[in-house]
């Protein structure tokens, strides 16, 4: 799966709330991540304006959507229809 599927998944995933961190939002979407790849696609996410400061406890990141990062999942989950 390319990191841009990844990408939208997360995002759509981080929205719909389906885990308390990226890797468990990950794991119940079936999707593949290691480690540095969270890192890159959180450091993308922040970095689009998508999510805001990201917790990371015990090596486990906690993204909080802000209202563009809502707003792009909400259109990626329109399209798919």
């Amino acid at each position: 799966m390319s990191s841009e599927i990844k990408f939208s998944k997360l995002l759509v995933g981080i929205c719909l709330n389906s885990g308390n961190s990226l890797g468990e939002v990950a794991r119940n979407l079936g999707i593949s991540v290691t480690n540095a790849e969270s890192e890159a696609l959180l450091s993308m996410m922040e970095n689009q304006g998508f999510i805001d400061h990201p917790e990371i406890s015990n090596k486990r990141a906690c993204p909080h959507l802000t209202s563009k990062g809502e707003e792009q999942a909400k259109s990626l989950m329109d399209s798919s229809f």
